[in-house]
């Protein structure tokens, strides 16, 4: 017959007894096998990781019990650094996990904890992922959504719970709600004015969304590979140099390109996937093949809008994932077109714009997505901020007498295609 569980102070009795044992175990090493030390060594880990996530149950019970408030610490971390010493550096993370086993909503996660399914860590950035995502949700969906964000972070860690956010997003998320994101990451883009950092090197911070990581990788990924030296050593520059040096000679080769006028679309190549209906339903996201930014996913206006003027490839899937299109290159303007289009519009045809001509990105009317044609009749320059506007609120406009006129009422674009496919 089974007697009561033992309390809180006799499980604390015990754990002081032990803890002397573990002073110079190691050094003991040698009176052991070999073979047995892997084994021990994952019993150790195990006692660890039961230690802390006890510990962080224990900060959440001071927590509820008024000790934090009622101490002369600042915060929660920085009471856990005054009492456990030997924890300080994990203050900031058991003070976040014990947040976690407080909340009703994070029970799952708890849980995970608790059973050492997931470290603190884990469960703090699960915390934190969710709750920068439930906003975006479907009713419903939360439940799922823990369970994605508990079981990739048992198998893959913090940083692979961080990258899943956008996959939940277009999985889970309501309509557009991946493409508002999107936009938003759009608006944090920058490039720092560049430092002197010794003489003669500079230094720049760039900051990209999810479109522009997938064109810069686009463009210098074959240049940035490891060259073998002509007596056959392999390349002795490392990864940051030799992505450096393909940069550097993207923007040559894009500088020559602009001043000899003979650019007639980008030399590189971004293939997305995305599933028909979605693709034609503007819901979930396409996927970046084949660079550096593999996997990385855009919202399905965002691969409309680069269908327009970069040189992506669509590879729309069918309803068992398999190709039935494979989009064609020929959709971009060439060169004559572009410059016919300078001569025509002069500048961006957006009213009151007047960004020049060189400036500008050519514009499918009907969306070569749709079935637009790449001919002069269809097509009118943007700024790039016009352009992004115009597909953010589904823009259409006419060639009237010579001149593009815009008609600004969001959802215009809708109607002009109904229009345009009736006849």
């Amino acid at each position: 017959m089974t007697g009561p569980p033992p309390s809180f102070l006799e499980r604390l009795a015990v754990i002081r007894a032990a803890l002397p044992s573990l002073d110079g175990f190691g050094a003991q090493a040698d009176e052991v096998s070999p073979d047995d030390l892997g084994p021990i060594i994952g019993e150790l880990a195990e006692f660890q990781a039961q230690a802390v996530a006890q510990m962080a149950l224990l900060i959440a019970a001071a927590e509820s019990a008024g000790v934090v408030e009622r101490s002369q610490c600042a915060n929660t971390r920085a009471w856990v650094a005054q009492n456990a010493w030997h924890a300080r550096s994990q203050a900031g993370t058991l003070a976040r996990a014990a947040a976690v086993l407080r909340r009703e909503d994070l029970e799952p996660v708890a849980r995970a904890v608790l059973d050492l399914d997931v470290t603190p860590a884990v469960a703090a950035t699960i915390a934190d992922t969710y709750d920068k995502t439930k906003g975006t949700l479907e009713d419903g969906c939360e439940a799922k959504v823990l369970e994605w964000f508990i079981h990739t972070g048992a198998e893959h860690g913090t940083g692979t719970v961080r990258s899943l956010r956008e996959h939940v997003i277009a999985t889970f998320g309501k309509h557009g709600s991946l493409q508002e994101e999107q936009d938003r990451c759009t608006r944090q883009i920058d490039l720092s004015p560049g430092r002197e950092t010794r003489d003669g090197v500079y230094q720049y911070e760039l900051t990209l969304d999810a479109e522009s990581r997938a064109l810069m990788e686009a463009a210098i990924g074959p240049g940035s590979a490891p060259a073998t030296e002509p007596d056959g050593r392999p390349d002795p520059r490392s990864v940051g140099r030799r992505r450096g040096d393909a940069l550097v000679g993207t923007l040559r080769r894009s500088v020559s390109l602009a001043a000899s006028a003979k650019s007639g679309g980008p030399p590189t190549t971004v293939v997305v996937t995305m599933e028909l209906d979605k693709l034609v339903g503007r819901i979930g996201a396409g996927t970046v093949l084949g660079t550096r930014a593999q996997d990385t996913l855009l919202a399905p206006d965002t691969v409309r809008r680069m269908a327009c003027d970069a040189d992506i490839i669509p590879a729309v899937l069918g309803s068992d994932s398999e190709i039935v299109d494979l989009g064609r290159r020929v959709r971009l303007f060439n060169a004559a077109q572009n410059r016919a289009l300078w001569l025509r519009d002069r500048h961006c045809t957006f009213d009151g714009c007047t960004a020049p001509a060189a400036w500008c990105r050519t514009h499918h009317l009907i969306h070569w997505l749709d079935g637009g044609l790449t001919d002069l009749a269809n097509a009118a320059l943007l700024c790039s901020r016009h352009h992004s506007i115009v597909h953010r609120d589904q823009l259409a406009a006419r060639p009237i007498a010579g001149r593009i006129v815009w008609d600004r009422t969001p959802g215009s674009y809708h109607r002009l295609l109904t229009e345009v496919r009736r006849t």
